[in-house]
């Protein structure tokens, strides 16, 4: 058995490999504790790679030492874990080491956690106080930096001594004192100094990001508006609403650049085209909004110029939302290991409910026909939190001490329509019980109680936004993703176009804005029903906005009857003015139609020749832009190996799934040798009518051709 011994330095704890069971015994000292804080008990709770709550582990103290022997549940998951030991003396928690585990990878399954580690914990849980927790915490960012204050004045002298050694001490004094200059410009006394004072602004900056991670996600639901009740409307295709999450009690701004009209409401849920309001704001004629949030959840402005224009900042702090088309520092992906958040408990309390009748302040209850009151006991010092919906005022408090004499009273105003109305309140000095008056029509009451909160440790990992863990959403708006954000012009025939597309093929909601050309090269905006063509998929998966300019039947070659791509002052001259990235798709309707040429054809009278008209003036009006031609299926071995040709000519990308070592989609060249069965079984498979891509078909394909735009 392999035995390994925590020594005052360690800081990752090996538990051998995934699914070895009593393999090694992991032994923790505990004289520094019992010295430091007296006679006690050793706990070791252990949180598992992928689990999102920790468990108590079979440990066995002997004297000064712990023994921790790990079963294959503990080494079920490969990865990093953490173990935390904890000293607890009487009732108190005296102290607590949170140390990292290791697990290998291996062939073996997974286990589960033992059932019993949730009450376990949640009495631990009990036992620990707000210092504790926040104590804790610094002790686990830090451990890995030094292990006591002299430590590091000592590792600080010597490196200062180092750097301010006179002139030609050191055969690296140059390096030295460019180390000493900093990003900004400011010169440092010496390059300890440096380093350690940047390292703080970056770790500064960091925590900035990480605390506002919940806050960074938002979307659009295109062509509509709020209307009078607080429900979507569509509004002829000319608004847009933006929405964002917030937090109740918050104060929040919402900015446009042309100060244009917007209204807004809040939601409790995430709101969709067929929404209704929980809770209204007013309407805004012009220029900056400002609010608190009455509720946690959800609120949707509307806008008139479109979400690109539109912000919304945290009235509390000087940093702005984050809209899906701008940047997270690549940092916040790359260190993002745990989250701390605030953890908000309540308990759901029931009263005892009185009909047809309300309470009045004197004490004295009243006929009312269609009304309730509810009676609630409570202490003095007590939180809680009322929700109802009502029409007209609403009684949200009326506090009585044990003579039945009230010492505190309350209402919401007025509000029309009903909305939600929400209100906190901690029970005055004598007070023992509490009733709230409720017009049975406007919907039941509920109350809930507060209770202390405190700071908790998550992992980024465990914290999805719309199913997504936390850092794919971070990598989808970071500069990981050198899609997002872009614009993408797609130009070809039906096949771009998305002709034939099956039922599953369509939806009304779409992320990215999406343009759609006509035959005569003018584009016009989609706002529902929109395809699902293969660029779409590729515009949305990364929030681009899309031009399609694919027309059913169309060539390259410039065929007046066919609508040739490359006609003189044709639809290649009417592309939108910023492209990002350019793709051309042709052969299919040229094969059958066109001419096939030479590669040193100048005019657009064949397919060589359309290409050599069509690419100098696309690569002239967009020098900056991704540009790139895709070898087309459906047609001959001769068009196939043109548009290679072009592609060597201008020195531009080809996405060419026809030759051999790439997945296989409609066909390969014959020289591959693939087996015919499964070229026809493929077609029949991804193909609506043996041409037309069907919705797999598109979604195949706009995999493939995405993973190669990003090497371009």
């Amino acid at each position: 058995m392999v035995e390994f011994y925590v020594e005052p330095n360690t800081t990752t704890i090996p538990l051998g490999r995934q699914g070895e069971n009593l393999a090694r015994t992991i032994y923790f000292e505990l004289s520094e504790l019992i010295s430091n804080y007296g006679d006690g008990t050793a706990t070791l709770v252990y949180l598992r790679s992928r689990d999102s709550a920790p468990y108590v582990c079979d440990t066995t103290q002997s004297g000064n030492m712990l023994s921790w022997t790990p079963t294959d549940t503990d080494t079920a998951y490969a990865g990093a874990g953490k173990c935390e030991l904890r000293w607890v003396v009487g009732e108190t928690l005296a102290k607590s080491i949170v140390y990292r585990t290791s697990v290998t990878e291996s062939i073996t399954g997974d286990s589960t956690v033992p059932s019993e580690y949730e009450s376990w914990y949640e009495a631990l849980l009990e036992h620990i106080s707000e210092y504790e927790i926040a104590s804790d915490q610094i002790e686990a960012n830090t451990r890995n930096i030094a292990t006591n204050t002299n430590d590091i004045a000592v590792l600080n002298g010597r490196v200062d001594e180092i750097t301010t050694l006179p002139e030609g001490s050191t055969t690296g004094d140059a390096e030295l004192a460019d180390i000493r200059v900093g990003a900004d410009g400011t010169v440092y006394s010496n390059a300890g100094e440096a380093v350690r004072t940047q390292i703080a602004d970056v770790k500064s900056a960091f925590n900035d990001i990480t605390r506002q991670t919940y806050n960074l996600v938002s979307y659009i639901l295109k062509g509509l508006t709020v209307n009078a009740s607080g429900g979507m409307a569509n509004y002829g295709g000319t608004t847009d609403m933006v929405v964002a999450p917030v937090t109740s009690g918050k104060t929040y701004t919402i900015k446009t650049d042309d100060n244009s009209n917007f209204v807004g409401a809040f939601y409790e849920q995430k709101p969709t085209a067929s929404t209704t309001a929980s809770y209204n704001s007013q309407r805004i004629v012009s220029g900056p909004k400002t609010f608190t949030a009455p509720i946690t959840g959800f609120v949707a402005f509307r806008t008139t110029n479109g979400y690109a224009q539109a912000q919304m900042v945290e009235g509390d702090s000087d940093k702005a939302y984050i809209p899906p088309l701008s940047a997270v520092d690549l940092v916040a992906r790359q260190t993002l290991d745990t989250i701390t958040t605030t953890a908000h408990v309540t308990e759901p309390v029931t009263g005892v409910v009185t009909d047809n009748k309300t309470m009045g302040v004197n004490g004295t209850e009243r006929d009312v026909p269609g009304w309730e009151y509810e009676t609630f006991q409570c202490a003095e010092g007590e939180s809680y939190t009322v929700i109802t919906y009502a029409g007209q005022y609403m009684d949200v408090w009326i506090v009585f001490d044990s003579s039945n004499h009230y010492v505190a009273f309350s209402q919401l105003p007025a509000t029309t329509p009903i909305g939600r109305q929400e209100k906190t309140f901690t029970v005055p000095a004598g007070g023992v019980k509490f009733c709230v008056n409720n017009r049975k029509a406007d919907g039941s009451i509920s109350v809930v109680k507060n209770l202390p909160g405190g700071e908790k440790t998550v992992n980024p990992n465990m914290v999805l936004i719309d199913d997504v863990p936390l850092p794919d959403v971070l990598a989808m708006i970071s500069g990981e993703n050198l899609l997002y954000g872009k614009t993408l012009c797609c130009c070809g025939d039906s096949i771009t176009y998305g002709a034939d597309m099956d039922a599953e093929g369509f939806t009304d909601e779409s992320n990215c804005i999406v343009y759609q050309s006509g035959a005569n090269g003018n584009f016009t905006e989609t706002t529902s029903n929109f395809r699902m063509t293969w660029n779409w998929q590729i515009a949305e998966r990364n929030r681009m906005t899309l031009y399609n300019a694919g027309v059913s039947g169309s060539t390259m070659q410039g065929l007046a009857d066919k609508n040739g791509f490359s006609l003189a002052n044709g639809r290649y001259t009417k592309l939108p003015d910023n492209i990002d990235y350019l793709l051309l798709w042709f052969g299919w309707n040229d094969t059958a139609y066109g001419t096939l040429g030479t590669i040193t054809d100048t005019t657009n009278e064949s397919f060589y020749g359309g290409y050599n008209v069509v690419l100098p003036y696309l690569i002239n009006k967009y020098p900056y832009a991704k540009i790139g031609i895709i070898v087309p299926f459906g047609c001959d071995v001769a068009h196939r190996e043109a548009v290679r040709l072009i592609g060597n000519k201008w020195g531009i990308a080809v996405w060419d799934n026809y030759k051999g070592g790439t997945p296989l989609y409609y066909g390969k060249e014959p020289d591959v040798g693939v087996d015919s069965s499964i070229v026809t079984a493929n077609q029949a498979k991804f193909q609506a009518n043996g041409a037309h891509p069907n919705f797999k078909g598109h979604t195949e394909l706009g995999h493939m051709i995405e993973n190669w735009m990003r090497g371009m």
